[in-house]
């Protein structure tokens, strides 16, 4: 079974004298842009809110697509890169909730 370790870092991302390097697959960031981001090759992240942008310590709550309609928050829970923040509530909780009880049990069984 693979194992993941999962550490939140709120700070400057350009300071992360904490990390080792090529230890980081994974980086989620609030970034300062509108709508979209371009990642080359026509690729963009597209941002949606839900009824609340901010939690209690100012990170925004989004949701992310790429053009083609893939959900990302979804697909990370799904293949266990993320888990679900069950404290807030949200428009997808239940369906991130099961992803994520689908991606434990497919883990252990």
């Amino acid at each position: 079974m693979r194992k993941i370790h999962t550490k939140i870092i709120l700070g400057d991302s350009r300071n992360m004298q904490e990390l080792k390097n090529e230890s980081v697959h994974l980086v989620v960031t609030s970034p300062p842009y509108w709508q979209f981001k371009d990642y080359g090759k026509g690729g963009k992240v597209f941002i949606k809110f839900d009824s609340t942008k901010y939690d209690h310590q100012g990170n925004l709550l989004c949701y992310l697509y790429f053009r083609n309609k893939t959900f990302i928050n979804a697909h990370l829970i799904k293949n266990a890169l993320a888990d679900v923040d069950t404290s807030l509530n949200f428009k997808y909780k239940s369906k991130f909730i099961d992803l994520q009880d689908n991606s434990n049990k497919e883990a252990i069984g």
